[in-house]
């Protein structure tokens, strides 16, 4: 199966759940705006490519539309790249799924 055909999954991982995510900078809001065709979630942030707190600034959104605390929420890999994998501890995958799913409709609607 080839990255265009990859459905979205969240995959669990060990306690929690596994989030791959892009990152794009410069946004005028924080926001989940889209799962993209090979099952990255796609987020605006405002934090520009030179902030040297992006990451953190990353996890403290999440944890804010999560309902979660910032110390559940881990970045794997991709610590210095736009492409990150977040692992969420203690949140179900398939509960976590259905809320990414929920906010990149809600973002479509705002959208449009």
């Amino acid at each position: 199966m080839d990255s265009q055909s990859r459905q979205f999954e969240i995959h669990g991982a060990k306690g929690g759940s596994a989030l791959a995510v892009r990152i794009i900078l410069h946004s005028s809001k924080n926001e989940i705006t889209e799962i993209q065709q090979d099952g990255t979630v796609k987020i605006l942030l405002k934090s520009a490519s030179n902030d040297t707190r992006l990451n953190e600034k990353l996890i403290k959104f999440l944890a804010r539309i999560l309902k979660t605390k910032v110390n559940q929420l881990e970045i794997v890999a991709g610590i210095n790249d736009q492409l990150k994998l977040i692992t969420i501890y203690g949140v179900d995958p398939d509960l976590l799924q259905e809320f990414i799913q929920k906010k990149v409709r809600s973002a479509i609607k705002k959208g449009n």
